[in-house]
């Protein structure tokens, strides 16, 4: 059981680093062509800031919400209810 858990979290960590590149990339290009001469530097950085690592943390969060569904679905099963 550990290593399969081990093993999913690793290949799933792989999964959503390339999912979270490959939509931030497009959020921040779609941002990007949003920002005009008038705007404030902050505005500025905040389009230009690459949603990436929040992306990747919701996406690792929903990998321990699918472990410990799959956990309590497996206890379930083994004591029979």
């Amino acid at each position: 059981m550990l290593f399969e858990t081990g093993l999913f979290i690793s290949l799933y960590d792989i999964v959503a680093i390339a999912i979270a590149q490959m939509i931030g990339e497009k959020i921040k290009t779609a941002n990007v062509a949003k920002i005009t001469e008038n705007m404030s530097a902050e505005e500025v950085y905040h389009l230009q800031a690459h949603p990436a690592f929040k992306i990747w943390v919701c996406l690792m969060l929903l990998c321990i919400i699918i472990l410990i569904a799959v956990h309590h679905c497996k206890k379930a099963k083994t004591k029979g209810y």
